[in-house]
C-alpha cells in the first residue's frame, strides 16, 4: 500500500514523485486487471485501487504552491500528476480537497503560448482537478470559488489561438486541447452551477472552434470538445451560447467531412438536441445545410456511417422542415445539385427509419399549395404508397399524412386518385391500429373534397365504402367522424342525376352523415346539414328517410346560445326543417318544435341571423298547415 509520509510544509523531493508515481499507477494497473478493465485513470477517474494513508496530502499542495512560484513546469507536474492518480479512487477525493488541494492548483494553471503547448504542468493540474471533481459537487464549487474555471478557459482559448496560428505545432496541441474539453466535462457534468460558471466564463466559443478547426486532424480533441458542449447545452444559457456561435453550420460541417464514428455520434446527438428549439431550426435553414446532411444519408455517410447515426440524420431533417425557413430552400434550385430529387430517394432506402423520416419530411414540406404540386411533379405519391404494406404502423401512418397533406391542392386531388392508390388503401382501412384507420378514412375524405370528379372513383369501390361504414362503430370518436364527413363529401360533391342516387344506395350511407349530429362539434353539424341539404333539393324522395332527424336539428338551432354554437350553423338546422317538411307536405311537425321554432323568433337574446331565421321558417311552416 502506497504511504505519503511528509510533513505537510515538506517540499516533496521530484525523485520521491516520480517514485510514488509509478507505485501508484501499478496500483492502478493491478486493479483494472482483476476488474478485467483497462481502465484510463484519466478518462475515467474512478478507477478502483488500494486504498493510500493520505494523510500527507496536504505536502502535496505545499509542493505545487511552492514550485508554481517557482515557475519549475517539471516538479508541479509530478505532484499534480500525483493528485490525479490518487483521485481516481472515489474514496480519496473527498479527502484531496479537505487538504487543500483545490486552492494551489488552480492557482498554478496558467494560460499556454505556442512555445509552452508541451509544457507538462496544465496538464497534470487539470486532470487533477478533474478527477477530483468526479461526480462531487462541493469539489466542483471549490473549483469555481478558486478560479479555475476561468483561469482554465483562458488556457484554453489561449490554446486555440496558439494551435491556429502555428499549424505545424497540432501534433503537441491536440493532448492540450482533449485534456481541456475533458476537464470542462468532468467539472461540469450533470451540475448546473459548474455548467453555469463555464458558460459564463467563455468555454463555448473556444470549444466549438475545436470542432470546427480540428476535426480534420484531432478526431479524439473534437469527441471530447462534443461532450463537453453537450454537457453545457444542458442549462438553458449553454444552449444559448451553443447556438449564439453558430454552432448548427459547425456540425453539418464536421458530420460531412469525418469518417471518426465517435464525432458522428456525438455531432448528430447535438443536432437532435438543437433542433428541437425553434431558434435551433433557424440556422438549419442556412446555405445548403439540409442539403448536406441529405447527401449524408444517401451516401451513407460516404458509406461509412452506422445506420443508427444515418437515421438520426434523417430524423434531424424531417424536424427541421417543420420550420419555415427550412422548408423554402427545398424548392430552390441550386448549383449544387436539386435538395428535393436527393431527398425523394428516402423512400426507397433500405433503413426504414429513414423511410419514415423521409414521409415525415414530406408532410412537413406539404404545408403549401405550390409546394404540393412540386412534390406531386416530381413522382413522390408513388413511392409513398409502397410504404403502405411495412410492419411498422409508424411508417405506415407517416406515408399516409404525407398522402393527405398533399391532397390538399385542388389540382391534385384528381391526378392522386388512381385506382392503384384506392387498391394500396384498402388494406390500411383494415388495420389492427386505430391511427392508421382514422387516417385512412380521413385520407380519403380529403381527396373527395370539393373534387366531384374523385366521387364516381370512390362509388365504384364497394369493398372500401362499405369498410367505411363499418367504422362508424369504431370506438375511436376521430374515425367515427371522418368515416361520416366522407360521405358527406360524396353527396356534396357529386354530379346531379344517377351518382348521387348511387350515393344514396349504399347501405347505411345517410345514416353517416347524420351520425355527425352527435358530435360535440359544431363544424361537423354544418357539414351534415349542407350535405343534406343538398340532398333534399336534388332529390325530395329522400325526404321520408330524413324526417326522424327533426328533434335534432331543432336542438342544434336551440344550441346557439352555447360557448361554441354557431348562429349560422343554427339557422341552417331550421332552413333544412323548412326544406324537409315543405317536400313532405302531409307531415307536421311535433308540437315541442314547432314551439321551439316560434321561441326562438321570439328571444330577444338570440343572434338576429338565427332570430330572423326562426320566423321566416315558423311564418313558411304556418302557411303549410294554416
Amino acid at each position: 500500500m502506497t504511504k505519503l509520509n511528509w510533513t505537510p510544509t515538506t517540499v516533496i523531493p521530484l525523485a520521491d514523485l516520480d517514485d510514488l508515481a509509478r507505485q501508484l499507477q501499478h496500483e492502478l494497473d493491478a486493479a483494472a486487471d482483476d476488474d478485467g478493465d483497462q481502465t484510463s485513470s484519466t478518462e475515467s477517474p474512478v478507477a478502483v485501487i488500494s486504498a493510500p494513508a493520505i494523510a500527507g496530502a496536504s505536502a502535496l499542495a505545499y509542493t505545487i504552491d511552492q514550485r508554481a512560484g517557482a515557475a519549475d513546469d517539471e516538479h508541479v507536474a509530478a505532484a499534480a500528476h500525483i493528485v490525479a492518480l490518487l483521485a481516481a479512487s472515489e474514496s480519496n477525493r473527498g479527502a484531496l480537497r479537505e487538504a487543500g488541494l483545490v486552492a494551489p492548483l488552480a492557482k498554478a494553471l496558467q494560460p499556454v503560448s505556442v512555445a509552452s503547448l508541451n509544457a507538462k504542468a496544465p496538464r497534470q493540474i487539470m486532470r487533477a482537478l478533474a478527477n477530483m471533481s468526479f461526480d462531487n459537487d462541493e469539489t466542483r464549487a471549490q473549483i469555481i470559488a478558486a478560479g479555475a474555471v476561468a483561469s482554465q478557459v483562458a488556457l484554453l482559448v489561449e490554446a486555440v489561438a496558439a494551435l491556429r496560428s502555428s499549424p505545424g505545432s497540432v501534433r503537441e496541441g491536440t493532448v492540450l486541447l482533449r485534456i481541456c474539453a475533458g476537464f470542462v466535462l468532468n467539472v461540469s457534468a450533470d451540475n448546473a452551477d459548474s455548467q453555469k460558471a463555464f458558460v459564463e466564463a467563455g468555454a463555448v466559443a473556444p470549444l466549438v472552434t475545436v470542432v470546427e478547426k480540428f476535426v480534420d486532424t484531432a478526431p479524439d480533441a473534437v469527441t471530447m470538445s462534443l461532450r463537453a458542449l453537450a454537457s453545457l447545452a444542458e442549462v438553458e444559457q449553454g444552449k444559448a451560447a451553443l447556438l449564439g456561435a453558430s454552432i448548427v453550420p459547425v456540425l453539418v460541417d464536421a458530420l460531412s467531412r469525418t469518417s471518426d464514428e465517435g464525432v458522428q455520434e456525438l455531432s448528430v446527438a447535438a443536432l437532435e438536441l438543437l433542433v428541437e428549439d425553434e431558434s435551433g431550426r433557424v440556422q438549419f435553414a442556412g446555405p445548403l445545410l439540409l442539403h448536406k446532411l441529405i447527401v449524408f444519408v444517401n451516401s451513407g455517410g460516404n458509406g461509412l456511417a452506422t445506420s443508427e447515426v444515418i437515421g438520426s440524420v434523417a430524423k434531424v431533417v424531417s424536424t427541421a422542415l417543420t420550420e419555415d425557413e427550412c422548408m423554402l430552400p427545398m424548392f430552390q434550385p441550386s448549383t449544387d445539385g436539386n435538395p428535393l430529387s436527393e431527398f425523394l430517394r428516402w423512400m426507397e432506402h433500405s433503413e426504414a427509419t429513414v423511410r419514415m423520416a423521409g414521409a415525415l419530411s414530406v408532410g412537413n414540406l406539404a404545408r403549401r399549395d405550390d409546394h404540393c404540386m412540386q412534390l406531386f411533379a416530381a413522382g413522390i405519391v408513388a413511392p409513398l404508397s409502397k410504404l403502405f404494406p411495412a410492419t411498422d404502423a409508424r411508417e405506415q401512418h407517416a406515408a399516409l399524412g404525407a398522402i393527405k397533406n398533399l391532397s390538399m391542392p385542388a389540382d391534385n386531388k384528381e391526378k392522386m386518385l388512381t385506382s392503384q392508390l384506392l387498391d394500396d388503401f384498402n388494406p390500411l382501412l383494415h388495420s389492427p391500429h386505430t391511427a392508421i384507420q382514422y387516417l385512412a378514412v380521413s385520407t380519403l375524405r380529403s381527396l373527395c373534397n370539393n373534387c366531384g370528379a374523385n366521387v364516381p372513383k370512390l362509388l365504384a369501390r364497394d369493398e372500401i365504402l362499405l369498410r367505411c361504414i363499418e367504422l362508424l362503430k369504431s370506438e375511436h370518436v376521430g374515425t367515427q367522424c371522418e368515416s361520416g364527413r366522407l360521405f358527406c363529401n360524396l353527396i356534396r360533391y357529386v354530379d346531379v342525376g344517377e351518382t348521387i342516387d348511387a350515393v344514396i344506395a349504399i347501405p347505411g350511407a345517410l345514416d353517416a352523415v347524420s351520425s355527425l349530429f352527435a358530435s360535440e362539434h359544431v363544424m361537423l353539424h354544418g357539414e351534415a346539414i349542407f350535405a343534406l341539404s343538398v340532398l333534399v333539393k336534388v332529390r325530395p324522395g329522400t325526404v321520408d328517410k330524413l324526417l326522424h332527424l327533426e328533434s335534432k336539428l331543432l336542438k342544434i338551432a336551440q344550441s346557439s346560445t352555447t360557448a361554441n354554437a354557431s348562429p349560422v350553423v343554427s339557422a341552417n338546422a331550421l332552413t333544412l326543417l323548412l326544406h324537409l317538411f315543405t317536400a313532405a307536405p302531409t307531415q307536421q311537425l311535433s308540437t315541442e318544435t314547432t314551439e321551439g321554432i316560434q321561441d326562438l323568433a321570439q328571444d330577444e337574446t338570440v343572434d338576429p341571423i338565427l332570430r330572423a331565421k326562426a320566423k321566416e321558417v315558423a311564418d313558411a311552416l304556418a302557411s303549410l298547415h294554416p
